[in-house]
């Protein structure tokens, strides 16, 4: 067995293995008329990325320009961005002293900076409690529309990002960047691609910048979108527009390395692997685009970055029962099985604290796809605490 950093524990055998759901009391709670499939135009969108970042200069395109979701049924975590408590100014200490009281680890680096960031940006800065509409693993900070922009606290860390920068919005989390260092480094560079002077985000900001982004680096430089990937962080849109840039230059090999490259670096993330689906089936790749939703189903559903239906509906899954789809793509259906006709032994003996944590991700998969976190947050602190994670359960609960 091997943890991930989502939580979830995979067998070596079969890398989406989780506990079978179709017990899990909460789902059935959820409204089936919130999972109403939303049918949309496929591609060539390729799973437009939301971005709450400045726009930036024409050098590097749309890739790097506010984006937001088209509106569908779900409307997780959106409600709330309205009502949220804001602060007049940046209140620092108060979200370092949530983070590490209630979510039980230590704050992020740089998370004051990333605040001060934030706000120049034009976002209001959000109180850290205002959790009890949100997905239950965010710590808002601040918000801007309908979108709020959050730390994301994994149950688990084994590898990765242990406190990634999301936006909260009406299709789940999107990946703004793996760290607040590589958010506010990004944020500099953008300002500093479009503006001849020091402006508001570097003056923001205090002389911990000065060694991260030194002024004018960027100036001069042919592809500033090279530039962000290979020198400040690996960030989804940028990657999702150099392969969308190979493929518009007909260069289809290149447009599937890279998303296949982007993939690498998005571990536990269910955007990239959707990505690509979508570009294999518009290169007319069926079998292969399938095979990757399969995999994109695997990673946490609220990571997709795209409505769960067209997800499920490119990996074979139309108008099935999301339980089903989650026991399909573990395995555990064709297990049960191939059980069944005496083909294989029983099920490998599994520990009760790794059969929790698949509850626990299997309760976060569908009450994503529900459209509703706070119907099962009673059984995911139980969940947690089962799975011997008792900081996560009382980080969830303290709401």
């Amino acid at each position: 067995m091997r943890a991930t950093t989502s939580g979830i524990v995979r067998s070596a055998h079969n890398p989406c293995s989780a506990t079978p759901v179709r017990t899990i009391r909460a789902y059935s709670a959820l409204s089936n008329s919130t999972r109403t499939a939303t049918p949309k135009a496929l591609l060539p969108s390729f799973f437009p990325l939301q971005s709450r970042s400045a726009e930036l200069s024409s050098q590097i395109g749309s890739a790097c320009r506010h984006r937001s979701y088209n509106a569908t049924a779900r409307q997780i975590s959106v409600g709330r961005a309205r009502s949220l408590r804001t602060y007049a100014s940046v209140s620092t200490p108060s979200h370092s002293e949530y983070i590490r009281n209630q979510a039980a680890i230590e704050p992020p680096p740089l998370l004051p900076t990333l605040l001060k960031v934030l706000e120049a940006q034009g976002e209001a800065i959000v109180d850290p409690s205002e959790r009890a509409d949100l997905h239950p693993l965010v710590i808002p900070l601040s918000k801007q529309g309908e979108g709020i922009t959050g730390i994301l606290r994994w149950p688990q860390s084994v590898g990765g990002p242990i406190m990634p920068v999301v936006r909260c919005g009406a299709l789940g989390l999107t990946l703004l960047a793996n760290s607040p260092s590589e958010y506010i480094h990004r944020a500099l560079v953008e300002e500093d691609l479009e503006l001849d002077a020091e402006g508001p985000i570097r003056k923001s900001c205090g002389p911990e910048v000065q060694t991260l982004y030194p002024l004018g680096t960027i100036k001069g430089q042919k592809r500033p979108e090279v530039f962000l990937v290979q020198k400040v962080g690996k960030f989804p849109d940028i990657m999702e527009q150099l392969a969308k840039g190979h493929l518009e230059k007909g260069d289809n090999v290149s447009a599937l390395v890279t998303a296949e490259w982007m993939a690498g670096h998005m571990p536990d993330w269910g955007y990239a692997p959707a990505f690509h689906a979508g570009m294999l089936e518009v290169l007319g790749r069926g079998d292969e685009a399938r095979d990757q939703a399969r995999g994109a189903l695997c990673s946490p559903w609220w990571t997709l970055g795209h409505a769960y239906e067209e997800v499920a509906a490119r990996a074979g899954f139309a108008g099935k029962d999301p339980a089903w789809v989650r026991d399909a793509v573990s395995g555990e259906n064709a297990v049960r099985e191939a059980q069944r006709q005496g083909k294989m032994p029983g099920p490998q003996e599994r520990t009760k604290e790794e059969i929790a944590l698949d509850q626990a991700a299997a309760l976060l998969d569908l009450a994503y796809v529900g459209g509703d976190y706070n119907a099962v947050r009673e059984e995911l602190v139980q969940a947690y605490k089962d799975a011997g994670l008792h900081k996560m359960a009382f980080f969830v609960s303290a709401i």
